[in-house]
């Protein structure tokens, strides 16, 4: 039961995640967010492009919020007894804050928890085949654990009513809801702290590769669900190959079965409705090319043709030159 519980939410991880892109997030004032790279190479973001240091603003990106319904995790306003900390990670320097509450609810507190995600999701991009900006990433993390009394004018009402456990802004804001990702939004489910580390560990790999991917892209590309979750999906089971906490088979499985479930209820392959079924069809694509080129063949596919504004599946189709059908006959055969 936990393992149908947990593939339900810890795969629906904000149906719009990366693709809340940077014209579409909902900020509160000021009217603008902006990107850039400091002299390290580490992309960092400011409220204004005059708070962007000189040297850096040309090649700045910035774009307006269009709705004031949510702010940055460092501004998230956190009730009762709470915890901040500055760590450093093998993916950058990170900022973390939780509410004390929280940490009752799994055997690690979340400091340890994220140390361990950023070390795992580390391994994973060291393993070979990623180009040397992603191996040598160095992101300005900021990471908030907020407490199932959600502060709904701080966040989109989508992902109040929706249940997501987690979501990433990018390019490296996560925010994570304990309850939902230890117990789903059932009222009175639990589970043991070792089942609830575990799929902290999930959803913490699941919305760094969103972090991952954005970084892969260099900030461009066009609005794609189907490679951003499916690159998450893939990567959150590809890291749990380092994991501690994560049987990578397990995760595996449960993408597999999505996927096949998507295919059952008529999704030809080649369309994202947002539903748990299609993130593992997504996740099923990436599986495919890996198995295929292997991870030098997904990060050739991005060099290529998606970090130019190219879709998805169009670039797969391109690039194999197999048809559909060949395509998805290769899908099932996973």
């Amino acid at each position: 039961v936990f393992s149908l519980q947990l593939q339900a939410f810890a795969v629906f991880l904000i149906v719009n995640a990366v693709t809340f892109l940077l014209c579409q997030r909902a900020r509160a004032e000021p009217a603008q967010d902006c990107f850039f790279k400091d002299s390290r190479g580490v992309i960092k973001v400011t409220d204004g492009i005059d708070k962007i240091p000189e040297e850096f603003r040309a090649s700045a990106q910035c774009a307006k919020a269009k709705t004031t319904e949510s702010v940055r995790p460092n501004q998230i306003q956190l009730e009762g007894n709470t915890r901040s900390v500055d760590m450093a990670s093998p993916l950058g320097r990170i900022e973390l804050r939780w509410p004390r509450t929280l940490e009752k609810i799994f055997s690690r507190t979340p400091e340890r928890a994220v140390a361990d995600a950023a070390r795992t999701a580390s391994r994973a991009l060291k393993s070979g085949g990623f180009p040397t900006h992603l191996t040598a990433l160095d992101l300005s993390w900021r990471i908030v654990f907020l407490d199932q009394n959600l502060p709904e004018t701080q966040i989109p009402s989508q992902v109040v009513s929706n249940c997501h456990p987690g979501w990433m802004y990018p390019p490296a804001d996560i925010f994570i809801v304990a309850q939902r990702v230890a117990a789903g939004c059932v009222a009175g489910e639990s589970v043991s702290a070792e089942k609830a580390d575990a799929a902290l560990a999930r959803v913490l790999l699941h919305e760094m590769g969103h972090a991952i991917e954005f970084a892969l892209m260099k900030g461009e590309g066009s609005r794609d669900p189907m490679r951003a979750e499916g690159f998450a999906s893939w990567f959150e089971g590809f890291s749990a190959r380092y994991s501690s906490l994560v049987d990578d088979q397990v995760v595996l499985d449960e993408y597999r079965a999505l996927g096949i479930k998507a295919l059952e209820n008529g999704n030809r392959g080649f369309f994202f409705t947002g539903s748990p079924e299609d993130y593992g069809l997504g996740a099923l694509h990436f599986r495919l090319l890996e198995k295929k080129r292997g991870v030098a063949g997904i990060i050739a596919l991005y060099q290529k043709d998606l970090s130019r504004g190219a879709g998805f599946i169009q670039s797969l189709r391109d690039d194999f030159a197999w048809g559909d059908e060949r395509w998805m006959k290769e899908i099932r055969g996973l």
